[in-house]
C-alpha cells in the first residue's frame, strides 16, 4: 500500500505502484473465473464477482465485523444468492480468489474499505468534519463503501437509479440500504443506552437524569486519551458558554475534533419507514408512450425478480 513515512515525491511513486496492484473485474474474470479448477460460465463469473463485492466482502455486516464473512455468516446473511450461481459455489470462488490475490500481493477496493474501517476506532478521525455528505450514483458503490462514507458526515443524502448500475459486481437495492441503516441505528441506540447505565452527569449542571442527552466524543488518535462530554436537555446547558468549544467541534481538553450523538433513553425507534426514500416519478426526457412501454417491462421484471428489485412508483 502507500507508505506515509516516505517523502512526498517518493510517496507519489509508491501510490502509483500500489494502483497497479488493484484487482479489477477483468483480472478476476481472466485469472479466477477462467481457471480450469472452477470452469465457470461467463454468467457465473459475473455473478460470483457480484456476491463477493456486494455481500461476502462489501456488505454492511462484513464492515461491522471488520473482515469478510465466513462461509457460515454468508449462508445466514441477507443474500439470497444469485440466479446464475449458488451461494455454496460463490463462496468456493471467493476462497480461490483470495488465495490467488494474496499470493500475488494484490488488493481490491474493499480491502481498503475494511482497513480504514478497522483503523478509525483505534486511531480516530482527525480529518474534515462534514455536516452533509451527498453521494450521487450510489448504485455503483458496494454497501460497505457507502456506510464508510456515511461515517464521516452528520447527515447523508444518497441519490441513484438502480436501473443504471454500470459497475460490474455491485447488486444495489435501496430497500436493503434502508434496512441496514435501520439496523445500524438500533445498534447505536443500544450501545448509547449502555453508556448511560454506567452513570452520566451533565458537564455543565452535573445533573444525572434527563429526557435526552447530547454526547460529544473526542477523536484523539491516542484511544487512551479520548474524552467524552455529556450535556443534558436543559436549555441553559445547551446554550452555555462553557460548551462553546464542544459546539464548535473542538475538544476543550486536547483540541481534537469532536463527534456529536443524541441519546434518548428508552426511546422506541419503531420500524423501518420508506418515508425518507423519495422517488422521482416525473420524466421530462421521454414521451408518454415510451414511458408506458418501459413501465410494462419493469412490471414484468418486478414480478420475476421481486426479491431483487426495488419497487418503483409510476
Amino acid at each position: 500500500g502507500l507508505d506515509l513515512s516516505l517523502p512526498p515525491a517518493d510517496r507519489q511513486v509508491s501510490y502509483a505502484s500500489a494502483l497497479k496492484r488493484q484487482v479489477s473485474f477483468s483480472w478476476f474474470a481472466r485469472t479466477v473465473g477462467a481457471s480450469p479448477e472452477l470452469k465457470l460460465s461467463e454468467n457465473e463469473i459475473q455473478a460470483a464477482w457480484g456476491e463477493i463485492q456486494t455481500f461476502i466482502k462489501g456488505s454492511f455486516k462484513s464492515l461491522n465485523l471488520g473482515r469478510a464473512l465466513t462461509r457460515e455468516e454468508y449462508d445466514s446473511s441477507g443474500s439470497k444468492g444469485h440466479y446464475s450461481i449458488s451461494k455454496k459455489r460463490a463462496y468456493e470462488v471467493y476462497e480461490i480468489y483470495e488465495k490467488k490475490r494474496k499470493k500475488l500481493g494484490l488488493w481490491d477496493i474493499l480491502d481498503v474499505v475494511l482497513h480504514i474501517y478497522n483503523f478509525l476506532p483505534q486511531h480516530g478521525y482527525s480529518g474534515w468534519q462534514f455536516k452533509w455528505i451527498c453521494l450521487d450514483e450510489v448504485q455503483d458503490h458496494p454497501m460497505g463503501q457507502v456506510f464508510l462514507m456515511m461515517r464521516l458526515g452528520q447527515k447523508v443524502l444518497l441519490a441513484g437509479d438502480t436501473a443504471q448500475c454500470i459497475v460490474r459486481g455491485v447488486t444495489f437495492s435501496f430497500r436493503e440500504l434502508w434496512t441496514s441503516c435501520f439496523e445500524e441505528r438500533q445498534r447505536l441506540m443500544q450501545a448509547s443506552s449502555q453508556r448511560l447505565k454506567h452513570g452520566t452527569a451533565c458537564s455543565v449542571c452535573k445533573r444525572t437524569t434527563a429526557c435526552s442527552w447530547i454526547v460529544y466524543d473526542c477523536t484523539n488518535r491516542n484511544r487512551l486519551r479520548r474524552h467524552s462530554f455529556f450535556v443534558c436537555d436543559d436549555k441553559a446547558c445547551l446554550t452555555s458558554a462553557g460548551i462553546t468549544s464542544l459546539r464548535n467541534g473542538s475538544c476543550p481538553t486536547c483540541s481534537s475534533s469532536m463527534t456529536k450523538t443524541v441519546i434518548v433513553p428508552g426511546a422506541d425507534q419503531g420500524t423501518p419507514s420508506t418515508e425518507q426514500i423519495f422517488q422521482l416519478t416525473t420524466n421530462y426526457r421521454l414521451t408518454q408512450k415510451t414511458l408506458d412501454i418501459e413501465h410494462h417491462l419493469i412490471q414484468m421484471l418486478e414480478a420475476w425478480f421481486k426479491d431483487r428489485m426495488d419497487r418503483m412508483e409510476r
